[in-house]
């Protein structure tokens, strides 16, 4: 036998864009995403493109482990399909990420 990781982020963007959905909310512990952790130049991001949220990956903003499978799956899921969108935010703010109030929304 061989030892793998399933990928839980990109499992579900799969998924979603097999039943072709129009929208995919991956829940994590955050409201938002967030570049440049940790440093006072830190932002929230709110409404993004794929073409932005691939320059972040580019500039090694998101850990491999945590966030980056976040944002992989939702530039896949949106580049699948045209109209698509991506939404990344916590739990407990959900039904305001699902609305559009909050969260890290990924667009074409």
């Amino acid at each position: 036998g061989a030892s793998a990781v399933i990928e839980k982020d990109l499992t579900a963007g799969k998924m979603a864009e097999e039943t072709d959905a129009d929208e995919l909310i991956i829940l994590t512990s955050v409201e938002k995403v967030k570049i440049n952790m940790d440093r006072p130049e830190e932002e929230e991001l709110g409404e993004i493109s794929v073409a932005q949220a691939k320059e972040y990956m580019e500039e090694g903003q998101f850990e491999d482990y945590t966030m980056l499978p976040k944002i992989q799956a939702s530039i896949d899921f949106v580049e699948a399909k045209p109209g698509r969108k991506a939404i990344i935010t916590s739990i407990a703010k959900a039904k305001d990420g699902y609305l559009g109030k909050t969260g890290t929304i990924v667009t074409a």
